[in-house]
């Protein structure tokens, strides 16, 4: 929630920001990362390839069957990967479950810094979009300050309890998989549908792609999920370089702000990272279906649960 959600938005939004609504959104989120992890214990998704698959499953069932943003007619197909591949797969869970994950397994508190930092540059550089989209709501330094910081540390405290239950095997799921596949199929027949009905041809082929793709890696993937490996121990020093993510954030925002810089940097993100995520799908794909047992691409021995 804290990358496809909080860093995306970069701001308390008055007008749709509430306890309720946001109750509700970790509950949205929740119920696709549920998905998600599940998918990644039962089809032994291990690679780099295959966990990027797994986000582009977490990516379009938010933006294709919750929300409607992939069937944007406006600037079709663009949106197919803006921003189900281009943000939620790779930012949310390559970049920020994936790659932070198996650095702060490495305890090494300056690469950390770099990471973390490099997160706050794109974050810095991101918000200052809304000067220019949502002039109304986007905040002042100060706000942004409050937001960046309290979001931070949530997040490192998720990060924290994330390694706390490493170790501990992946539940047995059964039927609260299925009970959720009907909830999402329900959702969209009697929801997605009637608000766009051209995702009937274009969501479905997409999933099943991604199934019969991961069902090939499971065939081939001669170790267990990554969830089933051992975090290690990571120490507090190295959550508590996560903080230069706001830290950096909060900087880039400021100077931008000090020189009245009013940029859509959100077009420049998306032209980039739009067609990055939807490369990104197709190698997965390739390098799955090509992948024998031998060539499996693994963090190392001991491998990151995020």
């Amino acid at each position: 929630m804290f990358y496809s959600e909080l860093l995306f938005w970069s701001r308390y939004r008055p007008e749709s920001d509430s306890i309720d609504g946001y109750l509700m959104t970790w509950a949205v989120y929740s119920v696709t990362s549920f998905v998600f992890f599940t998918v990644v214990n039962v089809f032994k998704v291990r690679s780099i390839w295959a966990i990027f698959l797994c986000g582009a499953l977490y990516g379009w069932l938010t933006e294709g069957v919750i929300v409607q943003t992939m069937y944007n007619y406006d600037a079709f197909p663009f949106y197919i990967s803006w921003t189900g591949l281009a943000w939620h797969a790779l930012i949310s869970v390559l970049v920020g479950l994936y790659y932070v994950g198996k650095v702060l397994l490495e305890n090494r508190p300056f690469k950390t810094v770099l990471i973390a930092s490099a997160i706050g540059l794109f974050w810095g550089f991101w918000a200052v979009c809304w000067w220019v989209e949502e002039p109304g709501t986007s905040p002042g330094l100060l706000g942004f300050i409050v937001f960046a910081f309290s979001s931070s540390v949530l997040l490192i405290i998720c990060y924290w309890l994330c390694g706390k239950l490493s170790g501990t095997s992946f539940p047995k799921i059964k039927w609260q998989l299925y009970v959720v596949i009907i909830l999402f199929f329900l959702y969209f027949a009697f929801v997605t549908l009637p608000a766009a009905p051209v995702a009937v041809v274009i969501l479905p082929p997409l999933l099943l792609i991604i199934y019969l793709s991961l069902r090939r890696n499971r065939s081939v993937e001669t170790h267990s999920s990554i969830l089933e490996s051992s975090l290690g121990c990571v120490r507090i020093l190295n959550y508590l370089c996560l903080l230069f993510i706001p830290f950096v954030a909060v900087v880039v925002y400021g100077i931008l702000g000090f020189f009245g810089a009013r940029v859509y940097t959100n077009h420049y993100i998306a032209a980039v990272t739009a067609p990055v995520g939807a490369t990104l799908f197709v190698v997965s794909i390739i390098k799955i279906w090509k992948k024998k047992p031998e060539e499996i691409v693994t963090c190392g021995q001991k491998i990151s649960p995020f």
